[in-house]
């Protein structure tokens, strides 16, 4: 059984878990240059090249969510490795894969003053239910 099968053998046969880490896994071995994870060799990863991982996925245009979710895979690939005596416990202890920090901006976007100024227009046209509805929604900052 190959390493990634291992480390996938946690999660339930057919579950969302083991598609989510089956592809936090292959998006990190296309980060390092494998072109599958199968392929890649997980137990030569060393502290210097795991701690560049987070980078090389944000640049790939990753968002931080995405990254960390990618780098709880590294770390249970890694620990199997370390489990399996592919990498020594010297090296192993080095190894410090830590999540990145950062934020996402929330889905939508503010209006500007002109914005509600042609909205406002706009709801004169329509009942004044609609336009009442509108205005609530607006105000309370619902999307």
């Amino acid at each position: 059984m190959t390493l990634v099968a291992t480390y996938l053998s946690r999660f339930q046969a057919g579950s969302d878990t083991l598609r989510t880490m089956r592809g936090a896994l292959e998006s990190i071995a296309r980060a390092l240059g494998s072109p599958n994870a199968e392929a890649h060799p997980w137990s030569a990863i060393r502290h210097g090249e795991a701690g560049a991982v987070a980078a090389k996925l944000l640049e790939s245009g990753l968002s931080v969510a995405t990254v960390n979710k990618c780098l709880v895979a590294l770390r249970g690939i890694l620990d199997v490795a370390w489990r399996e005596g592919m990498i020594p416990d010297d090296e192993y202890r080095k190894i410090r894969v830590r999540n990145v920090r950062g934020s996402a901006l929330p889905a939508g976007l503010a209006l500007s003053h002109d914005d509600v100024a042609d909205l406002t227009t706009a709801l004169e046209k329509v009942s004044p239910r609609d336009g009442a509805l509108v205005a609530v929604l607006y105000a309370c900052g619902l999307r």
